[in-house]
């Protein structure tokens, strides 16, 4: 098999995930710890407590249907691989593209999904790079993982699963024939549960000086509180915005301290101390906020 798609989906291999019951739970999240005061001896207090707000997390039903003409199944030989491995392969893998799509873009994606980092992202973890040219943006998240934070959900205690193919009876035009069926599905979700989970910088573009650098992010990373952990963060971009932070950096010269043997700087593998990961799932003609 010669794999002609060669997009790149890290998503479901970064995020981290669980599994529930159901297919949606109710989070309490604090958004305020009480306030203790001093006090004399013999000086009462007020009894206090703190602030918690409640939030849904859902999950959303994936199907891929599997079909494979009874004809198709019986004339293959093998010499590749198994053809309804093949394709049921083939479905896993369109599965997680789909997955990494809808983890940033949400309903845009499929508006039958769980919603994406650029709907629940709060307008003060937003950096604007100040792109002009229409439908030519891109998007970098910077994104924090973990139970407090973000992390995939799928629900009724299951990940993706396969139904064992059967054969059946199906309709082309009014006519029949006789093919081996299954379907790759699962509840799917992503929890959002902290506000300060996910910072994006928008309207990146090919304009001048609109390019991805190293002084955006951490513009981005400034936004943050300054006691929110960046332990587990990690960036997502295109490969287009990895080239553009590239150029902007300045090439490191070599031990005699001639930069002329290092026509560019190293491909980015981080930025500020934050990992950097590439992705398909992010687009480079996105339409500009």
């Amino acid at each position: 098999l010669i794999e002609e798609n060669v997009e790149r989906y890290p998503e479901a291999r970064l995020f981290p995930a669980r599994t529930i019951s159901g297919t949606a739970f109710k989070t309490a999240s604090r958004i305020d710890y009480p306030a203790p005061t001093f006090r004399l001896v013999n000086e009462g207090v007020e009894t206090l407590k703190s602030t918690y707000q409640e939030k849904l997390v859902e999950t959303f039903y994936l199907d891929g249907q599997l079909e494979v003409d009874e004809a198709l199944a019986d004339a293959d030989n093998g010499d590749i691989a198994d053809l309804m491995t093949l394709e049921a392969e083939g479905m896993v893998k369109g599965a997680l593209r789909t997955i990494g799509k809808q983890v940033w873009a949400g309903t845009a994606n499929d508006a039958k999904g769980f919603p994406g980092a650029v709907a629940i992202v709060p307008s003060t973890l937003v950096v604007d790079a100040g792109g002009t040219t229409a439908t030519t943006g891109s998007s970098v998240y910077l994104v924090l993982f973990g139970q407090q934070n973000s992390q995939l959900i799928f629900g009724k205690g299951n990940v993706l699963t396969m139904t064992p193919w059967f054969r059946q009876r199906i309709d082309r035009s009014s006519k029949h024939l006789m093919a081996w069926l299954s379907n790759v599905a699962g509840w799917i979700g992503v929890q959002w549960v902290n506000p300060y989970c996910v910072g994006r910088i928008r309207d990146i573009t090919e304009d001048s000086g609109k390019g991805l650098t190293d002084s955006l992010i951490s513009d981005l990373i400034a936004k943050f509180p300054a006691d929110v952990d960046m332990g587990s963060a990690r960036m997502f971009m295109t490969r287009r915005s990895a080239r553009q932070l590239q150029k902007s950096r300045t090439p490191t010269s070599n031990t005699s301290g001639n930069a002329s043997s290092m026509p560019t700087a190293a491909w980015p593998t981080d930025s500020n101390g934050i990992p950097i990961e590439q992705t398909s799932s992010l687009t480079d003609v996105e339409a500009l906020s």
